[in-house]
């Protein structure tokens, strides 16, 4: 048995220097030495197949897998004072793997488990004696004893934030000065807790876009540079028109329409999804590489979609209008019928228009509006589309809110669920006031300018930033060389990656209870723009699948969480068009099509349930989530085991009702794998179907 294997190369000088640093500028950071407590050496593993095999030896040796660091990449805790190639090599002789095909093989560890991969760029171009606020993340694996000890060093006053995460005050240079040992149980430091943010610049970072794109500006860099920026993809903006003179847009107008009247909407939205901050460096958006397309009043109009993806190339589409919503009740509308029609892709009215993601804002009701009989009251209003396939956003901001601060909708802003009981809104992201005690709204390129800007606060400014971080999730994916076709697959991911907002309601706002789960306030969360790029980039973590038969066709994938890991998988799919109604006393009648049913089977086939919203008479919002049954009335299921028992995991997709055959897609928490055939159990192939059988 041979397999291919490095040793880890020393480097005595660096060891010498970064000895000395730490003895002549800090003494007694030096004479403390966490090591002691640290039981586990961390080490890079290149694993070619990684399956239920694999972990079973691994856990018989005391050894575990923590983190994927590249698409065969792996971070793994081998027990310390073992050889890394030795154990490797054992690993491989154990489970029988040929010598041609080595399954297993190390790593050079000392670079890649390096300082640069764990702190976020904002860090790295600090100043070393700068204070920065940071949260410090542990591998699961990780001791109390042996994280405090760490997160001290850096901070004598570091406290617990959440579990494995420490909060610091600290500098870079502290940060440097660690040994290695002791840096090597970091996942990862990054700055915060984030502060709410007030204007575009800081938006970004409250949805955690800045983290996503890498950004590096003056004097850190010679001219602002992102890793990423959504740079060859192409965002569409359904509006009122853009003023393509602008600064921070001229350079990528792909598509430009002369439009009489006010320009002013259209150009704010579009400079949130992807201004470049030519006029002001702070104010860029969130894809300030991706190109734009000026598609003004195209509302429902077949004929436009079909010339902006079709014989444009845009990728994703924009819309930050409301649809007709009578006394703020939404019916599903001929209307909406149609937009699910062009989102999933198929004939229509002679047209073949491509399927692309398509981001829609909730509506936003102010009081002046409410006062005029607009809507039901300041704090409900319905999401102004009702349809099933585009994403549906509001606006989030911290008006109201209770300590600890977080991200909440805003007042009069698109309230779900819909009539017919399905979640909506399906995310919030920034879109007004972000601070207690201002009244600002999200600043962005005025249309009436060439260098100006204007600030805006409505469901409008939300829309565009999950439109940003998709151009961004499109460039990483093709970055990494995995293929994302169905428009669901980028609603699983942002919801999968999303941080659920929870809480109690506040004063004046009865419906915007924030619970465990979603709701009808911030649907499933806040939109995380860093987590979503980086899952979509991860191929291990995500798939496109589908199903043709109801009645004997299951799909299943397995996870191998270890015991207390928060275990999560989001299913979506674009459903075909419902039966449109007008008359309210018709929104019983079901809207879904094709009913898919997700479900998690632990160890001991213990069953975990997606998530639904039902009314609940007890409840001061008028409703809560539970996870104790299937749901039959939405196009996306999240079910999650918050502390997961270690073990086999099964995740299980079937159908209960399929007229016709339906691709879908899955995102989840662990890496999907294929399951090992059950005892007296036939394996079961998986069904692909190609983009032409939806």
């Amino acid at each position: 048995m041979r397999i291919e294997a490095k040793r880890p190369k020393a480097n005595p000088v660096g060891v010498l220097m970064a000895g000395l640093l730490t003895l002549l500028s800090d003494p007694a950071a030096a004479a403390e030495d966490c090591r002691s407590l640290i039981d586990h050496q961390y080490v890079v593993m290149e694993i070619s197949r990684f399956d239920a095999g694999l972990r079973r030896e691994l856990t018989r040796r005391s050894a575990m897998v923590l983190d994927r660091r590249g698409a065969r990449d792996f971070i793994v805790a081998i027990p310390r004072g073992q050889d890394p190639v030795d154990f490797t090599t054992d690993v491989a002789s154990a489970l029988g793997m040929e010598a041609s095909s080595p399954p297993v093989m190390l790593v050079q560890p000392d670079a890649r488990l390096g300082m640069p991969e764990k702190v976020v760029p904002a860090i790295l171009r600090a100043v070393p004696d700068e204070r920065i606020q940071v949260l410090i993340g542990f591998y699961d694996n990780v001791t109390a004893s042996a994280a405090g000890c760490v997160a001290e060093k850096l901070d004598s006053s570091a406290e617990v934030h959440a579990p494995r995460v420490w909060r610091a005050v600290t500098t870079r240079g502290l940060i440097d000065r660690l040994h290695p040992d002791e840096l090597s149980i970091i996942r990862r430091i990054e700055q915060g807790p984030a502060t709410h943010r007030l204007l575009n610049d800081l938006g970004r970072q409250a949805a955690n876009t800045d983290d996503a794109l890498q950004l590096c500006e003056p004097p850190h860099c010679a001219t602002r540079a992102f890793e990423v920026s959504g740079e060859g993809v192409n965002i569409a903006i359904a509006d009122a028109g853009i003023n393509g003179n602008h600064k921070d847009l001229k350079n990528r107008m792909l598509i430009t329409r002369a439009v009489s009247g006010n320009r002013i909407h259209g150009t704010h939205v579009a400079s949130v999804a992807t201004g470049d901050g030519s006029a002001d460096g702070s104010l860029h958006g969130h894809a300030p590489g991706a190109g734009i397309g000026d598609y003004p009043t195209m509302g429902t109009d077949i004929t436009l979609f079909d010339q902006a993806l079709s014989q444009d190339g845009m990728d994703v589409v924009n819309h930050s209008y409301e649809l007709e919503n009578e006394d703020g009740k939404n019916a599903y509308r001929l209307e909406h019928r149609t937009i699910d029609e062009y989102v999933r892709s198929s004939s229509y009215l002679n047209f073949e228009v491509p399927a692309a993601p398509h981001v829609y804002s909730a509506g936003f009701c102010p009081p002046s509006r409410s006062s005029s009989g607009m809507c039901l009251s300041t704090d409900r209003w319905t999401p102004t589309n009702a349809a099933k396939n585009p994403l549906l956003i509001a606006p989030a901001d911290t008006i109201g809110c209770t300590d600890p601060p977080r991200q909440c909708a805003r007042l009069g802003s698109g309230l779900g669920p819909t009539i017919d009981g399905r979640i909506k809104p399906d995310l919030i992201a920034p879109g007004c006031n972000d601070s207690k005690t201002l009244n600002q709204g999200i600043r962005a390129a005025r249309g009436d300018t060439t260098d100006g800007y204007t600030k805006v606060c409505s469901a409008s400014t939300a829309a565009p930033v999950v439109t940003g971080v998709i151009a961004v999730m499109m460039e990483q994916a093709e970055r990494n060389s995995v293929q994302i076709t169905l428009p669901s697959t980028y609603k699983a991911i942002l919801i999968q990656t999303a941080v659920d907002q929870t809480g109690p309601s506040q004063t004046g706002r009865s419906k915007l209870g924030f619970h465990p789960g979603p709701d009808g306030a911030t649907g499933w969360g806040l939109v995380d723009a860093d987590r979503a790029v980086t899952l979509a980039g991860n191929g291990a973590r995500w798939l496109e699948a589908g199903i043709e038969n109801q009645e004997s066709e299951v799909f299943e994938r397995c996870f191998y969480p270890e015991t207390g890991e928060h275990l999560a998988v989001t299913l979506a799919w674009d459903d075909p068009p419902g039966t449109a109604y007008e008359d309210m006393a018709c929104a019983a009648i079901p809207v879904l099509k094709n009913d898919l049913d997700l479900k998690l089977l632990g160890p001991g086939d213990v069953e975990t349930f997606p998530w639904t919203l039902r009314a609940d008479s007890a409840s001061p919002y008028g409703y809560s989530a539970f996870q104790d049954q299937p749901d039959r009335l939405n196009n996306v299921e999240k079910a999650e085991a918050v502390t997961a028992v270690g073990g086999e995991w099964r995740l299980r997709v079937n159908a209960s009702l399929l007229p016709e055959p339906q691709r879908f897609s899955l995102a989840a928490s662990h890496d999907l794998e294929t399951c090992p055939p059950k005892q007296n159990e036939r394996p079961r192939r998986p069904t692909v179907l190609p983009p032409d059988r939806q």
